[in-house]
């Protein structure tokens, strides 16, 4: 999760206009509506958190904090206003104050016990200004830029008041109010800003950008937008020591006429200056990928040495001071032993080391302090190119890797050298010069070798004294207390409405001529003091009220709309009442069915919440639906084994119906699938509705009763209103003798009868009824109508109870007819088939006599062993 922060300079200055006639403040809600914009396509972008903040005093500088939705963010960014001083660094501090009180309670900043490069919080600041005359509420204008460092408790372990996951890019407004006379290409590089707001960039690891036109603009916003998605840190290499020797016989050596320059003599190589210094010191981002699922093992080490006697914590720098010695020396990496790998983001740094095209050499790293009092820094890493030299790594081992990886090698060799005193005193000699704070991951790494020791046990090692264990404690305490004080202050100054701008009147000027023109002026002076306080109205605000409220509250209605919203309340409360489930007006929230008066708000949203796509998304998952697909999916890639022709023919489509010879398929494949959907294990959803194919071989004697039995059920079993109603019923409730006429023609013919004007079902004949058996005949007349499958499930599940729990036969008849009271017939004889096959799984012979006799009584002429 990145912390995007977006620092909007709202002085007066940004109320001027540009040579398109907007304001500079509309062009900044323009690049961060296009920076939004371009994030949202990301997917890893999700979960990134958006903050608005302008260059007021705190509180009223945060305009989205912590807790404010994405709603709020673009609501309080169409209401800024242009007013006050450019106090960019009071501005800066207030933001790295609110941000970093979050990193205080949650103790990411893991103080005294080593830096890891995958532990992080990234934020990234995006300032837009206008960059015109930098103020300071101390000094007044100045030409540098002045971030105090915040006073609160635990701050002063830190002598930044950034930190080396936090980078400030800045887009500096240079536009003027002509066209800018220059070309703008679309792959132009944008110049940084030269003003301070730069220097202040690079030291957080970001940059500036001047944009002078409004062609620079998405270059600008795309340039950031890559930038948010290379999480990483900030760390500062030194060189120590002295530089690498030169060889002639390189493959990059130069020659002229013939003859090989002199190391001295040799200026450059491949275009650059060979011999400049400013590799010596550079400060370059290292990609940290924190989202992967084994993060890293090992820390950067602290710059002093962890001792019990320690008062407090000595502070420390924002970005790690990293050592290096241009001393080729061989990598060491064990297989079975874990190591962590990032990349370094191109730099003069990484330039010299690719440009010496030694991927088998490396340069060791290590800090200074780090070790035991008196002894040289150990190093826990190394530089070094990678293979096919496009870019440089940085390895971070564990401390003093050196002397522990031949232990590791030694006892991979001989498992039973563990065991030995020798090699267990040479891993008590390492661990006595390993800092307290690598007993953790060490631990970790022991265990996968099966190794232990006492000195790994966190008792044994060296900590802090209680004085300082205390304070971090405390740290902690303070800062959540904090937060909260921070995030209700802002909440509380969200409501505030903005004060009302106020009208200053004109003063009397000077007057500066005085000839004849004045002297006819002077006239009418005593009739223009007849308008004194006379006040011009700027403009009636518009007060814009939501559509429902005319519905819930009828003096909202106006004279004119009366009649028209008398229809309109009509039609809402018969939808209120109407308990559907299929709404009639679509577009409100997902999982919702709106009503005529959220259509109403719906279609006459302010300008202000049109587009909120953040809210929409987060909806969608409230009610359980995933997010939206890609726009462009990635195509997924096929494992070919080694053979680049094979395709998987299943994600090969044709748009054309009947078409489906194109796909490729043989045959053979085809009737291969027929002969497996004729088994009758596989059948689709599709195909359950036809009827299942029968088996090779004779027909069997019953076969075709069989048939017509089949026929007669799944006839009566159908969906249709009118197969269970009573027909006297049915003719009962026509009241006049034109309708009794119509249903008596109605069982001769084959006339609709309508259902609400929607659902049309066909009476049989009088001639069809006659060809169903007496039992039809009844089921069809019956009063009782068919259960629903769940019901009819629980009636078959407790007759099967009957049957299995009680001894006495016609007890259990006793009791079914009882619960068959109120069935119909073709129901009865599910449940009594149910019972039967229950009662022959028991073995209750009386039982299965009483079932059989009674299903002979209902059905004399089917066997009983049908549909068992």
């Amino acid at each position: 999760m990145t912390i995007v922060v977006f620092l909007i300079d709202s002085s007066a200055s940004m109320a001027q206009k540009t040579y398109q006639g907007t304001a500079m403040l509309d062009v900044a809600r323009s690049i961060v509506e296009l920076i939004l914009k371009q994030r949202v396509r990301d997917a890893s972008a999700r979960g990134d958190r958006y903050m608005l903040m302008s260059f007021e005093d705190f509180p009223m500088n945060v305009k989205a904090g912590w807790r404010e939705s994405q709603s709020i963010f673009q609501e309080q960014l169409k209401m800024l206003k242009p007013h006050g001083l450019t106090s960019f660094g009071t501005a800066l501090g207030s933001a790295l104050r609110f941000v970093n009180v979050n990193r205080l309670q949650t103790g990411i900043d893991n103080f005294g016990a080593g830096r890891y490069p995958f532990y992080i919080e990234p934020v990234v600041i995006i300032s837009i200004t206008d960059g015109n005359c930098l103020t300071c509420p101390q000094f007044g204008a100045v030409n540098e830029i002045k971030v105090a460092k915040p006073t609160a408790i635990g701050n002063e372990l830190i002598e930044e008041p950034f930190r080396w996951d936090q980078r400030l890019y800045s887009i500096v407004l240079r536009l003027s109010g002509n066209n800018p006379v220059g070309k703008i290409s679309p792959g132009m590089n944008i110049p940084s800003d030269n003003s301070p707001i730069d220097a202040m960039c690079i030291a957080t690891g970001g940059r500036s950008y001047c944009i002078s036109s409004h062609k620079m603009l998405a270059v600008c916003v795309e340039s950031i937008v890559q930038k948010l998605q290379q999480q990483g840190i900030v760390l500062r290499f030194e060189k120590y020591g002295p530089d690498p020797t030169l060889s002639l016989d390189r493959t990059n050596g130069v020659v002229e006429n013939g003859n090989p320059k002199k190391n001295g003599e040799l200026a450059s190589v491949g275009g650059k200056p060979f011999n400049s210094d400013n590799w010596h010191n550079v400060t370059c981002t290292v990609y940290s990928r924190a989202s992967r699922s084994y993060p890293g093992h090992w820390p950067i080490p602290e710059a002093f040495w962890p001792d019990r006697s320690m008062i407090s914590l000595p502070p420390r720098k924002a970005h790690p001071v990293i050592s290096f010695r241009c001393e080729s020396s061989e990598p060491l990496v064990c297989q079975d032993f874990p190591f962590d790998k990032y990349e370094l983001e191109p730099s003069p740094l990484t330039r010299f080391i690719l440009e010496r095209k030694q991927p088998g050499v490396c340069w060791q790293v290590f800090v200074h302090n780090s070790s035991v009092l008196g002894s040289s820094p150990a190093p826990f890493g190394y530089l070094k190119a990678a293979t096919n030299l496009s870019c440089v790594n940085l390895f971070i081992m564990p401390y003093n890797y050196p002397l522990l990886l031949p232990l590791i090698e030694e006892m991979k060799m001989d498992s039973k050298a563990k065991n030995s005193h020798s090699w267990r005193l040479r891993l008590e000699k390492y661990l006595a010069t390993v800092p307290s704070y690598y007993v953790q991951p060490l631990k970790k790494a022991f265990t996968r070798l099966s190794i232990s020791h006492p000195m790994l046990e966190p008792d044994q090692m060296q900590q802090y004294s209680y004085n300082i264990l205390s304070y971090i404690a405390k740290v902690k305490h303070m800062a959540r207390e904090e937060f909260e004080s921070l995030c209700s202050t802002v909440a509380a100054s969200l409501q505030i409405s903005p004060p009302l701008v106020s009208l200053i009147g004109v003063q009397k000027r000077t007057r500066l001529c005085d000839g004849r023109g004045m002297k006819r002026i002077s006239g009418y002076s005593s009739d223009m003091e007849n308008f004194h306080g006379f006040q011009v109205q700027v403009e009636i605000p518009k007060i814009l009220i939501a559509p429902s409220l005319q519905f819930r509250n009828p003096f909202e209605i106006r004279r004119g709309k009366l009649f028209e919203q008398v229809q309109k309340m009509r039609i809402n409360l018969m939808q209120q009442l109407n308990v559907g489930q299929i709404p009639i007006f679509e577009g409100g929230r997902p999982g919702t069915s709106i009503k005529l008066q959220h259509a109403e708000d719906l279609h006459n949203l302010p300008i202000g919440q049109m587009g909120n796509y953040q809210e929409y998304i987060k909806s969608l998952e409230a009610v359980g639906r995933g997010p939206l697909r890609e726009v462009e999916p990635q195509a997924i890639r096929v494992h070919a084994f080694g053979n680049p022709f094979k395709i998987d023919k299943k994600t090969m489509t044709v748009d054309e119906v009947g078409e489906g010879n194109l796909l490729g398929t043989s045959p053979k494949m085809e009737t291969s699938k027929k002969r497996l959907s004729s088994t009758g294990s596989n059948v689709s959803s599709s195909d359950s509705s036809r009827p299942p194919r029968r088996k090779a071989g004779p027909l069997a004697a019953d076969s075709l009763s069989r048939w017509r039995r089949r026929r007669r059920h799944s006839t009566s079993s159908s969906s249709s209103a009118l197969s269970d109603l009573d027909l006297a019923s049915l003719s009962s409730d026509l009241s006049s003798e034109d309708t009794r006429g119509q249903s008596t023609s109605a069982l001769n013919g084959n006339l609709e009868h309508t259902l609400n004007g929607d659902v049309h079902e066909k009476l049989l004949k009088r001639s069809e009824w006659s060809e169903f058996s007496p039992v039809e005949k009844k089921s069809r007349l019956d009063g009782a109508s068919r259960l629903e499958e769940s019901a009819l499930n629980e009636k078959k599940l407790l007759l099967g109870k009957f049957v299995r729990k009680l001894a006495n036969a016609e007890k259990v008849m006793s009791l079914q007819s009882t619960e068959m009271e109120d069935l119909c017939i073709v129901d009865r004889r599910i449940c009594l088939r149910y019972a039967l096959r229950e009662a022959r799984r028991f073995r209750r012979k009386a039982l299965i006599d009483l079932i059989t006799k009674q299903l002979d009584e209902m059905l004399p002429d089917a066997p009983i062993n049908e549909d068992l």
